[in-house]
């Protein structure tokens, strides 16, 4: 997903109702180390993309309800705050796709 700011904000939250947690979270390397950890924001500057992707800034689901299935959309909420402290929602429907992960040949 990219996300693409028209002013300064501030992404702080994320919901779904298919998980019972939903996070914000960032893989970086930290030495020769990848180190995944939950964020509070992720800051979007006005006309920068911001893609939300694995192994970088991402939306972590755990407690998953049911099994996704390859080719349905799951319904995400996501919470920005402005530079005034206005929080809003955006409701997305994200597709659920299937792949291996990087590195594997499977």
């Amino acid at each position: 997903m990219t996300l693409t700011a028209r002013e300064p904000v501030s992404l702080v939250g994320v919901a779904t109702p298919i998980a019972g947690v939903a996070e914000l979270h960032e893989m970086r390397m930290d030495g020769d180390v990848m180190r995944m950890r939950p964020v509070g924001t992720i800051d979007l500057a006005p006309g920068k993309p911001l893609e939300l992707k694995p192994g970088g800034y991402h939306v972590m689901l755990m407690d998953l309800k049911a099994p996704l299935a390859a080719g349905t959309q799951v319904p995400v909420s996501l919470r920005f705050r402005d530079a005034k402290g206005v929080v809003s929602t955006l409701q997305v429907a994200v597709p659920v796709a299937v792949r291996a992960p990087a590195g594997h040949k499977h």
